[in-house]
């Protein structure tokens, strides 16, 4: 059998010791540079032909006690993330789906509290070691995003933002992930 490559002093030198057919090495840069590429954000749904995207978010972070931490994020095709982080009975990613009728619920909930016209922040420290809830809301023309300290007890609209917060929580069906641990922060 005839040897098709035989090392020269200057390649057994090399730390590289093997060729790679061109060929071989072409394909390998083409499958490396398709695995590299960038999906975007919104994908097609498959059901109704639209873009999915981000409808709603809501994050609880922690207190000093045993808050509930996570984070649920509902997309425009029904499609609800959950992070559970601590303090909550199913920690990491977990999904489950809306339907047609519970989104349109939880857009009326948000029109409803008249979301675009609340203030963004709800952060007046009155009293410490409480929760922060951040909801965010896309219409797919506008975003707008409302942080709240549950420490901030006197500030105009705390009601309204404390009842959406609570409402996305039963839409998304969050307790089925929280499960028996404390509500801190809840009303």
């Amino acid at each position: 059998m005839k040897e098709l490559w035989r090392p020269s002093k200057r390649d057994l030198r090399s730390p590289i010791r093997t060729r790679v057919h061109p060929a071989r090495m072409l394909v390998t840069m083409i499958l490396a540079c398709l695995g590299c590429a960038h999906a975007p954000d919104s994908q097609p749904n498959p059901i109704a032909g639209r873009p999915v995207y981000p409808l709603a978010s809501l994050q609880r972070s922690g207190c000093f006690g045993s808050c509930p931490v996570y984070t649920v994020v509902i997309r425009s095709d029904g499609t609800v993330d959950w992070d559970g982080v601590a303090f909550v009975d199913v920690k990491g990613h977990a999904t489950r789906t809306l339907t047609a009728s519970d989104l349109a619920v939880l857009r009326a909930a948000f029109d409803e509290a008249g979301y675009f016209e609340l203030n963004e922040n709800y952060a007046c420290f009155e009293a410490t070691d409480n929760p922060t809830a951040t909801v965010t809301f896309g219409d797919g023309r506008r975003e707008k995003q409302i942080r709240h300290y549950y420490g901030c007890r006197s500030a105009k609209g705390l009601d309204v933002i404390t009842r959406l917060e609570s409402r996305i929580d039963e839409i998304a069906k969050t307790s089925l992930w929280i499960g028996d641990a404390p509500r801190l922060g809840k009303q």
